[in-house]
């Protein structure tokens, strides 16, 4: 993983820094759709099903 890899995934990594993200840049009527205040990270380490290898995602 190079560097600006790694740092866009600690950033993402953090549910206030992604709020703070959406509160920034999304008009407030999508906004008021979503449950900000429940965002979790979920891991991004899966083994993909064809090849049997240790892949990773992007942060979801």
């Amino acid at each position: 993983m190079d560097g600006s890899d790694s740092l866009y995934h600690r950033f993402f990594s953090h549910p206030e820094m992604v709020q703070d993200l959406l509160r920034g840049f999304l008009p407030a009527e999508l906004l008021s759709e979503l449950d900000l205040d429940h965002l979790k990270r979920h891991n991004t380490k899966f083994t993909a099903r064809k090849s049997g290898q240790r892949r990773r995602s992007d942060v979801v």
